[in-house]
């Protein structure tokens, strides 16, 4: 991850003399989700009695990373909640909804 980002360009809207930031942000973060152990990052709130655990709900912190390798750094989490949306699929669907929150170098632990 860059230690620096390069500020946005400003663009000029010559109809209106309005003038608005275009950029764009492409990040390859890797999640790690954990929901079992001493280390879990998720916790089920609500499990109903329904087929393929249809409205099952869980809350998560999970966290984010900038590589898959052993050399990785905590990059960000993601905290939310993520819903089993699927009454009949094997596969399982979930709705995730989830803020990512950037990590500070002095205060990330892994």
């Amino acid at each position: 991850m860059a230690d620096q980002l390069p500020l946005p360009a400003l663009h000029h809207h010559q109809q209106h003399g309005c003038c608005f930031r275009r950029n764009q942000l492409i990040l390859d973060l890797y999640l790690d989700q954990v929901p079992n152990g001493g280390s879990k990052n998720q916790s089920v709130v609500l499990r109903p009695n329904a087929p393929s655990n249809f409205g099952m709900l869980a809350v998560n912190d999970w966290a984010l990373y900038d590589g898959d390798q052993h050399d990785r750094k905590l990059v960000a989490h993601a905290r939310g909640h993520h819903m089993q949306t699927s009454q009949h699929d094997v596969n399982h669907q979930w709705f995730i909804s989830c803020q990512i929150v950037f990590a500070d170098d002095s205060s990330a632990t892994k």
